[in-house]
């Protein structure tokens, strides 16, 4: 998985030892279309980088003021706010299409954050950046 990651934005300040070693961490998940990931208010136990497929990300998913927030492609990141901040999900997650993931657990990002501050670094800035993002929808 090295390879895929090292192209992915929010893996691009780190080195190849660094990415290596978050590969190591990272299992694969496939999804069909419609099939879910996570729901709206639960657990979260871990995070998403879409190798291939789409994800839709959805509040109220299946109510009538359902709102689609985000589709995310190859590359992007999805559910890492939930386990930073320990709370329940606040959006679901469903595949578009059929989706590759790698995933990586709550234990080994809390490892990779206290024992690897670049990758810290890089999570603090990838929550900022979406807190901007989703600002910016606001104003």
């Amino acid at each position: 998985y090295a390879g895929f990651l090292k192209r992915v934005y929010f893996f691009k300040h780190l080195s190849q030892e660094e990415v290596d070693l978050i590969a190591s961490l990272c299992h694969d998940e496939e999804f069909e279309p419609g099939h879910v990931i996570f729901l709206e208010g639960a657990h979260a136990d871990k995070f998403y980088i879409v190798m291939e497929g789409s994800v839709e990300v959805w509040k109220n998913f299946g109510e009538p003021q359902a709102e689609l927030l985000a589709i995310h492609g190859s590359g992007h990141l999805f559910g890492e706010m939930a386990l930073v901040d320990q709370s329940p999900r606040t959006a679901g997650a469903f595949a578009q299409e059929d989706s590759e993931l790698l995933a990586i657990n709550r234990a080994s990002l809390l490892a990779l954050v206290k024992n690897q501050p670049v990758f810290g670094m890089a999570l603090l800035r990838a929550v900022a950046d979406r807190l901007r993002y989703m600002n910016s929808l606001l104003a």
